[in-house]
């Protein structure tokens, strides 16, 4: 602890009732404020302070004007976590159960929402795939299939295979006992061919499908099947058939080659592996085998250029896999595996911990891995990859799990560099929610990849029934301010310590306090940024009053981008102000310029009795 460091400022008040009533307790705020130590790692270095003391002096009358002169003619609203939520309608509808992103099927510019669903006909059910605005969450279109034939088994979307400029369906569905994979229009909602089972053998195909990439160089994606069974139903070698997305014709068989291994229970596009300018394929075997290992097949000549050994034993392998976008710099992309009933250890395998795994697409090594750290925490459950959300460069990682114990369910987001957990969309949520992760894109404009995640035994508030579904759409821009204490008494006064996480693209880089006893909306522009704040006295107050409530209001970002401040309440503040809300974000600015890089979500702080 140092001592204690006053920011070069300007201490002229607002001339107005409201910050003139704010302005009799600053006194007090300034000797609780100062009364003590704090810590001087916190504020700038004395020599960056000394020489631009002036400039921040006139930097900070030019914010103030600038306030004054936008009032409250700001029209944007502060960003709300979710950002949109689709329940379900009816009981048993079970909206959710399955989701997959669905390219950008209206036309709007935003990815839509591929979910599964149960027609409300509780005599005869149909299953169904409801095409859902990823804008609105309105219903685009809805594909149906025949009753109790588990229609939507597996199914992928995003590829255009007719040529019409809107993203296609691939779908199987499972019919007394008998599997059949059916491409599907998501311009009319109508098939536009099945794909046919090559094989003697009808049981099991369609276990998994998957749109691949362009293998056989015609310009339209190619589609990958998985065939649990195989050519024997006795042996059940499984087998994975690939067809021409273009024309459905079949392009290669790939055949298990271990009894009972259910090879092609999952399949995945991995991309491009080798530098050979074709996709490559990833297969899981099946839970049968229970330490079924993954292969990734070259997309040129079906050769195997990876085997990637179940790291557990003897529990059960990778429940999914999907590829994500080069997290290692080598320009290959990656493979994500998880297994939700998986561990590091043997001896944990009881245990459900959970694993998630990454793999370098180049050389099939393991890059990093997460494990759950509670028993029966199932981390892995569901995942999803999004795009940069910390500003390093490489994408980021969604994932679910949940604790049996508490049941308690949780979705986290963690950095796709190092595996880092950096936030959490829901924490403490009911028990496995989050059941389906599907990154969006950026939904609502702010330049920041979109996360949807479902909960398939959602009840509505004063519904009667049962498992009507709920998907819900969060902001995948992180909690960039926290405060350690959400109230503080007036009577006592006190402090709530503000954490700061702006990031990478901010580090060493200047914050700014900025306050309102309004509430966060309309908000206001500055530059490029959207701070969400209204502008009214206490925003004055704050901004006059340099390091009296927030101690400090502007200084420097460590080289992560963090931080943090101390918002002080001094003791015996009036009684009159009981009930008042006081929000605060901070914007980060460039240390050079002093222009705005980025505005935190607002926080708020309630004073009580």
């Amino acid at each position: 602890m140092g001592r204690a460091v006053r920011l070069c400022g300007h201490s002229k008040r607002a001339n107005t009732p409201s910050a003139r009533s704010w302005a009799r307790g600053e006194a007090g705020a300034q000797r609780f404020a100062f009364s003590g130590e704090y810590p001087m790692s916190q504020l700038p270095p004395r020599s960056w302070v000394c020489r631009s003391g002036a400039r921040l002096r006139r930097f900070s009358y030019r914010f103030v004007s600038a306030l004054l002169a936008l009032g409250c003619a700001a029209t944007l609203s502060a960003q709300r976590r979710p950002i949109l939520e689709i329940p379900g309608a009816y009981s048993q509808q079970l909206l959710g159960m399955r989701m997959q992103a669905a390219g950008d099927v209206d036309g709007d510019g935003v990815s839509d929402l591929l979910a599964s669903s149960w027609s409300p006909n509780s005599s005869s059910p149909l299953p169904e795939l409801r095409i859902l605005s990823g804008k609105t969450g309105s219903l685009i279109r809805k594909l149906s299939g025949a009753s109790y034939s588990a229609f939507g088994a597996s199914f992928d979307a995003g590829a255009d295979l007719d040529g019409d400029g809107v993203p296609d369906l691939i779908v199987s569905r499972q019919s007394r006992m008998l599997g059949y994979v059916e491409i599907w229009s998501g311009a009319s909602g109508k098939m536009i061919r099945p794909l046919f089972n090559p094989l003697t053998q009808r049981q099991g195909f369609g276990a998994s499908v998957a749109f691949i990439g362009d293998v056989d160089g015609d310009g339209v994606e190619d589609a990958a099947v998985g065939n649990l069974i195989g050519s024997s139903y006795k042996d059940r070698k499984g087998a994975v058939h690939i067809f021409s997305g273009k024309t459905g014709r079949l392009l290669k068989t790939i055949e298990g080659y271990v009894n009972r291994s259910e090879f092609g229970r999952v399949v995945a596009g991995a991309g491009d592996l080798n530098g050979d300018g074709k996709p490559e394929l990833v297969v899981v075997s099946g839970l049968a085998l229970q330490r079924g290992p993954v292969f990734v097949y070259s997309g040129a000549d079906w050769s195997l250029l990876h085997e990637i050994a179940n790291r557990a034993d003897p529990y059960r392998g990778p429940a999914a896999a999907q590829k994500v976008a080069d997290l290692d710099g080598d320009g290959r992309n990656e493979i994500l595996l998880l297994a939700p009933q998986d561990s590091f250890k043997p001896s944990q395998n009881p245990r459900r911990r959970g694993l998630v795994r990454v793999i370098s697409g180049a050389s099939g090594k393991e890059l990093w891995a997460l494990t759950g750290l509670r028993s029966q925490e199932e981390l892995g459950l569901a995942m999803a990859v999004l795009g940069d959300i910390d500003g390093d460069g490489r994408p980021e990682i969604a994932a679910s799990g949940n604790d049996k114990s508490s049941y308690k369910g949780y979705v986290a987001v963690f950095s796709g560099r190092d595996g880092r957990e950096l936030y959490r969309c829901v924490d403490a949520g009911p028990y496995h929610y989050g059941r389906q992760l599907v990154g969006l894109g950026d939904v609502n404009g702010d330049a920041v990849p979109d996360l949807a995640a479902s909960w398939g035994n959602y009840v509505p508030k004063g519904k009667s029934g049962h498992s009507y579904g709920l998907v819900q759409v969060f902001s995948g821009h992180p909690d960039l301010l926290k405060a350690g204490t959400p109230s503080l008494s007036v009577s006592k006064g006190g402090y709530s310590l503000m954490t700061m996480r702006a990031g990478a693209s901010c580090a060493s880089g200047v914050f700014f306090f900025v306050g309102s006893a309004s509430g966060a909306a309309p908000g206001f522009r500055w530059g490029k940024v959207q701070v969400p704040i209204k502008v009214d006295a206490y925003t004055q107050l704050l901004l006059g009053a340099s390091n009296s409530l927030m101690l400090p209001l502007m200084g420097l970002l460590d080289h992560r981008g963090n931080g943090t401040a101390r918002f002080v309440l001094p003791r015996a503040t009036s009684p009159a102000f009981i009930g008042t809300q006081l929000t605060h974000v901070y914007v980060a600015l460039d240390r050079k310029t002093l222009l705005p890089i980025l505005a935190s979500n607002p926080v708020r702080i309630d004073l009580v009795k």
